[in-house]
């Protein structure tokens, strides 16, 4: 599995995409593995799969994000797990009145280098 993101200028605007390659065509509900091996082929899974199924402001917004990871079962869910862990960590940072950290309130905020001092 290969994923490619990135932004897509349509008839929509200019919007995140997110190609995904693959050979398997869904995942088992009850045992989490891959299954239906088929030859390789691309979706788009954002834009055109999961931003429409729910409401906008769920998907994306000030503290919302959006992941897609990939792995055994076991890897997900430990995977899963530690990203629960670490946005306790990050917001416990930000909490700090002394510290000159503080929650990225738009993408560009996100990609800056914040100097400290």
């Amino acid at each position: 599995m290969i994923q490619m993101v990135g932004y897509v200028s349509d008839s929509d605007g200019v919007h995140p995409a997110m190609h995904f390659v693959r050979n398997t065509l869904s995942l088992n509900r009850s045992t989490g593995a891959y299954e239906g091996i088929v030859p390789f082929f691309v979706s788009e899974d954002f834009w055109s799969r999961d931003y429409p199924a729910d409401p906008p402001e769920l998907l994306v917004g000030p503290g919302r994000y959006w992941t897609y990871f990939n792995g055994t079962p076991d890897g997900r869910i430990a995977y899963y797990a530690y990203m629960q862990r670490f946005d306790r960590f990050v917001r416990d940072i930000w909490r700090q009145p002394g510290w000159k950290f503080r929650e990225p309130r738009s993408l560009a905020v996100h990609g800056q280098v914040i100097p400290q001092g």
